[in-house]
């Protein structure tokens, strides 16, 4: 799948055969070389100026922006025609971390800020706008269409002839496909027309520090709120602002949502951000001690992109087993900073009959539980790839990945103030897939644990359900029957499902007749046919998170050893560190406080299609493949074996592998657990 991207600019000024573009940009269009695009520029022009965001060392790896496209090619980078001048600028909030050796960054955002964030002597006063945005109507914008190839001089001179005529070519838009979330804002995809500098300063004027005018504001009514129907995630959060009211949500939550996109792009600096914060907390009277909720979102942001910064300059995070090849790397969902570990299992060996390598891969997805992250999964990556390499298994001839993420709000991802529910994880998750597990492989098996294993089912339910089902079409909503957690299409590239010692409800075919006969979650969620929202206040729930994070936080080993009662000695200090160091980060306040609030799940009956436990009449995302549960028996936080057995009872197909561990078996027991997942996928033919 190709991986989409904005190259972007606010505007492109044509004037005596000189080009300048000031960034962001509204070129769009797949991926490709952004060198060879600039060297086709400089035929047309007598000099390119291209003045570009440089967003840190994380961003450059990733290659998501113009400029780190360059910097990834240092020696196409020198041969660059001299009429192109590069001219990056930094968005960095302060310059003595970045300027200090990076390596030796603070493990902890605790210690990071007494070193550096007690003064504002050493904040970097925001960049001054360029003259000729000034002048910048919405008449004279203009974006060009989206390209699955490379863009030729003859196309850039016919689009930027377009433009100077001030006609729109035509958008290809790939509809049904668009990403949904937080992107821009919660309410749908990003509109371009609506992220530029000049949006975002007359967004900045009409915010006042009162979420509440701002959510009822004519350019909030007029430029954000364009809910996906299709999508459980939109549905959910409108029901916590219904009848428009921002209680429910987090103190500038709904500014930051929108603002996402503007500063991935460089719309928007973080220092012009946090000026704007402290003149407003000034204006408003904030209480000296109520900290502006912008600047924290501020400090997050330029935190998590250090500590990406410094683990990648290291080359080598903690719990990296080098030897093991797991490398950790970063992507961004919706704009926001998020780590995964990729690693190779099985290289496929050629064929008996061919010196050929097979081309085929597969993914192995792993999702991780509250409070862990996506490195509690190494010990069981390792002993899949000693079992899948074993002689028994040779007839394998697909190349094996395994993918492990840190959700968003957890482990070493960023920890935006936002209100996290279970469909914001599955929408993330299943973006997750799409973007970079399917640019890799060609299929794979999703499981997870816990609180993750749900997060793996719903996943593997909303990835079946794709444009080629029967009635979709782009304009399909819940009333014409679909409902997914983004509200976007699956791929259909899902094979098999593991849960071990997953978090959901599910009932017994006892429990449903009793109950009688319900509409599912789904469309109840969808519909709005749920009971009116209720939450906490705001004040108890953040006092209540706090000390819940207060009372665990020096428990934590205490806590883990009772979940892995077989073989405690798996809670070492690796384990019991890095889940306080995530707890330390700005934002996970954000996540505990989420937990009060939480929308009702869908249940396992409706999202593995068990023949009872839900009526429907919309079409649902549903999983009816192949199922493992590599149950932990001795989990001291359910009755593992009856919840075994309610999993097995909902349909053919579901398997119980059970293991004498807790509730982390995967970390407790990693070579039990990685056999009874290698041994299903090998007994089911899931390995190609």
């Amino acid at each position: 799948m190709l991986r989409s991207a904005i190259k972007s600019v606010e505007e492109t000024i044509l004037l005596e055969q000189k080009i300048t573009t000031t960034s962001p940009c509204k070129l769009q269009y797949y991926v490709g070389d952004t060198i060879t695009c600039l060297q086709n520029l400089a035929e047309l022009f007598h000099d390119v100026n291209l003045h570009v965001c440089d967003l840190g060392e994380a961003d450059n790896s990733m290659r998501y922006t113009p400029y780190s496209s360059i910097v990834t090619k240092e020696h196409m980078f020198s041969s660059l025609d001299p009429k192109i001048k590069i001219i990056p600028w930094s968005c960095n909030l302060r310059n003595e971390p970045w300027d200090d050796d990076v390596r030796n960054l603070p493990d902890t955002y605790t210690v990071y800020k007494q070193k550096y964030c007690l003064s504002d002597s050493n904040i970097l006063q925001p960049l001054p706008i360029p003259k000729a945005i000034s002048t910048l109507t919405s008449d004279n914008l203009f974006h060009l269409p989206t390209f699955s190839e490379l863009v030729s001089v003859k196309e850039l001179a016919s689009l930027l002839l377009s433009s100077r005529m001030r006609t729109r070519p035509t958008t290809r838009e790939l509809e049904g496909d668009r990403q949904t979330g937080l992107f821009s804002t919660h309410w749908g995809t990003i509109n371009p027309q609506f992220c530029s500098e000049q949006d975002v300063q007359s967004c900045l004027e009409e915010y006042n520090n009162d979420d509440e005018e701002f959510l009822k504001s004519s350019w909030y009514q007029s430029r954000v709120i364009t809910s996906n129907q299709r999508s459980l995630e939109h549905a959910a959060l409108n029901r916590m602002i219904m009848p428009s009211t921002t209680k429910n949500l987090l103190d500038g939550e709904i500014l930051l949502r929108y603002l996402s996109a503007p500063l991935m792009f460089g719309c928007l600096s973080i220092r012009q951000l946090r000026k704007f914060a402290l003149n407003e907390k000034k204006k408003t009277g904030f209480s000296f001690f109520r900290r502006s909720p912008l600047v924290d979102a501020v400090e997050s942001r330029e935190w998590h992109r250090l500590f990406a910064a410094s683990c990648m300059m290291k080359d080598a995070v903690k719990y990296h087993y080098k030897k093991e090849n797991i490398t950790y790397k970063y992507w961004r969902w919706q704009g926001f900073l998020c780590r995964y570990s990729i690693s190779s299992l099985v290289e496929a060996s050629s064929t008996p009959d061919s010196q050929e390598t097979s081309s085929s891969s597969f993914g192995v997805v792993l999702l991780h539980g509250f409070g862990a992250n996506g490195a509690q999964w190494e010990k069981m990556i390792v002993e899949m790839s000693k079992k899948l390499n074993a002689v028994e298994m040779k007839k394998i001839s697909s190349n094996i990945v395994a993918f492990a993420p840190d959700l968003l709000g957890f482990g070493q991802s960023e920890k935006p103030f936002l209100t996290y529910t279970q469909y914001l994880w599955e929408s993330y998750s299943s973006a997750f897939l799409k973007e970079i597990v399917l640019d890799q492989v060609d299929q794979y098996v999703i499981g997870g644990n816990s609180i993750g294993g749900y997060t793996a089912m719903a996943c593997a339910a909303d990835e079946s359900l794709t444009s080629s089902h029967e009635g979709w079409s782009p304009s399909i909503n819940v009333e014409t029957g679909f409902a997914t957690a983004s509200g976007a299409p699956g791929s259909g590239r899902c094979r098999g499902l593991v849960l071990l010692n997953t978090a959901g409800k599910v009932f017994t075919k006892e429990d449903v007749d009793i109950a009688g006969p319900t509409l599912s979650v789904a469309e109840m969620t969808s519909k709005r046919k749920l009971p009116e929202f209720s939450a906490p206040p705001a004040l108890v729930a953040s006092w209540g998170g706090q000390g819940l994070l207060w009372y665990l936080r020096p428990r934590i080993q205490s806590i883990c050893v009772n979940l892995y009662p077989t073989n405690p000695s798996a809670v070492d200090d690796n384990l019991c560190n890095s889940i306080l160091r995530d707890s330390l980060d700005p934002g996970a306040l954000a996540v505990m406080i989420s937990g009060s609030k939480l929308p009702p799940p869908r249940t396992a009956n409706e999202l593995l299609g068990a023949s009872f436990g839900s009526i429907n009449t919309v079409i649902e995302s549903k999983w009816t493949g192949p199922v493992l549960i590599a149950q932990g028996m001795k989990d001291p936080l359910n009755d593992a074996v009856g919840r075994a057995n309610m999993f097995q009872a909902l349909r053919e197909g579901i398997e119980i592998a059970p293991l004498d561990g807790g509730h982390c078996p995967h970390d407790e027991l990693p070579g039990e657990a990685a056999s009874a997942v290698c041994d299903w996928m090998s007994r089911k033919k899931i390995l190609v």
